[in-house]
């Protein structure tokens, strides 16, 4: 059952009992994550809690045909409700949710809440197509923010803080922002910090100037994310050490790294599914929104020559791994992310040496 915007705000924050699947899926892979990161916590309470949260990949279930279904009816062990989170769900995925979702549910079942987050899935996605039609599954699609949600996003957040953000700096967020939730989150919060972290409910509003917001959000940071992001595709080793460095010593997170080049290798993927049905490359990176900027053109064009929709999916898995990796406390987060994205530049040099 898909949900619209009214029965999905309902939902989010009540959990229905009757429902035993939520697939989370869209463009937008920073709200898909939130949803879906704010539905494992409305059931269990804790999204680290390993006795209540199972993760899995898409890896994960290619290795154990059953793994989710045993998850599914594996019972708590301190009590409540359990939760199986599939991240970057595929094809795998879409297999054992239809197996899930066949098996009759009895009053006394106590199986537990299986949240699947997944990346763009066509009409015509198995996994779409499951979720839909089943009863007591539910579907929350998850699209690029526009200018309204993205503005209502950033004042929200500056609200919880005290914050008050002028028009003009308004305006400017909302050009440099919303290509994915988590990135935009992460860019507000860190202006919330610039600000002095807010002083909380009840305290005298302070404004956030277009200064402010261009000091802290510039074209800088954008740019050193970019051309991480163009190097990892285009197999440009050379290039990827220096601005990884460049945007770990600016203070970047490497979370925010590995989310900026997963949204870009989707957007890849994009591009490889149209190639597929066959719209030349070049006619959707024209047609991609945000758009390509001029000066990256070239290099998303030799992108493509190494790529394919197969190596793409391989790509995104272990992204999604190493996200959850860099989330666990203790991780050397920067060796790791950096040791995944020069795997996946490996990936990129081969094809093109193959080519």
């Amino acid at each position: 059952m898909k949900l619209n915007r009214s029965d999905m705000q309902r939902f989010l924050k009540s959990p229905c009992a009757g429902v035993r699947l939520a697939l989370v899926y869209g463009p937008d892979r920073g709200l898909a994550h939130d949803r879906a990161s704010h539905l494992v916590r409305a059931v269990a309470g804790n999204v680290d809690d390993p006795f209540q949260v199972a993760t899995l990949t898409e890896g994960d279930l290619e290795k154990d045909p059953a793994r989710l279904v045993d998850e599914a009816l594996s019972l708590s062990m301190t009590g409540g409700r359990r939760v199986v989170w599939v991240r970057h769900g595929g094809r795998r995925t879409a297999e054992q949710v239809a197996a899930l979702l066949k098996r009759p549910v009895s009053e006394s079942d106590e199986s537990a809440f299986v949240v699947v987050e997944a990346g763009d899935l066509a009409p015509s996605s198995g996994l779409r197509k499951a979720a839909e039609k089943a009863g007591d599954a539910v579907v929350l699609p998850c699209y690029n923010d526009d200018s309204q949600t993205l503005g209502q996003l950033v004042r929200g957040i500056l609200k919880e803080h005290s914050l008050v953000i002028e028009p003009e700096a308004l305006d400017y967020l909302i050009t440099h922002l919303g290509s994915d939730r988590g990135v935009t989150r992460r860019e507000v919060e860190k202006l919330v910090l610039y600000m002095g972290g807010g002083s909380g409910e009840g305290a005298e509003e302070a404004w956030v100037s277009l200064e402010d917001a261009q000091t802290v959000v510039g074209d800088t940071s954008v740019w050193r994310l970019d051309a991480i992001a163009d190097a990892t595709a285009e197999g440009n080793a050379a290039a990827l050490g220096p601005s990884l460095d460049r945007a770990f010593m600016a203070g970047t997170n490497p979370v925010a790294v590995l989310a900026s080049v997963s949204e870009h290798l989707r957007r890849l993927h994009y591009i490889a599914v149209r190639a597929e049905k066959g719209t030349p490359p070049a006619v959707t990176i024209k047609s991609l929104r945000p758009p390509v900027h001029f000066t990256r053109a070239p290099s998303v064009a030799r992108q493509m020559g190494r790529w394919s929709r197969a190596r793409l999916d391989r790509a995104l898995a272990l992204i999604t791994q190493a996200d959850a990796d860099c989330r666990r406390t203790g991780t050397p987060t920067q060796a790791l992310c950096g040791q995944v994205l020069v795997t996946i530049a490996n990936f990129a040099l081969a094809a093109q040496k193959r080519g």
